[in-house]
């Protein structure tokens, strides 16, 4: 199994942000994500890596590392 892709989720979430890339045990809501920001970054993934993000997992994401987990059981690397 390859490891989650948190690097370039981390690289996504700065440049949506406007910020320098946060660390992988940033919460989001510290990010200043609120849930319309969620949104955009979901797509931003989904987009990035050609997968599709459900919902509720999406919004569910309390960490950086927690959206690249979801990224990597999308791209059928996680478990």
């Amino acid at each position: 199994m390859t490891a989650p892709p948190v690097d370039e989720v981390r690289r996504i979430l700065g440049r949506e942000l406007g910020t320098d890339p946060p660390p992988a045990d940033a919460r989001l809501d510290s990010l200043g994500l609120d849930s319309l920001s969620r949104i955009g970054v979901a797509v931003a993934l989904e987009d990035a890596f050609r997968i599709r993000l459900d919902d509720a997992d999406a919004d569910g994401a309390e960490t950086v590392a927690d959206l690249a987990l979801l990224v990597a059981r999308a791209l059928g690397e996680g478990s």
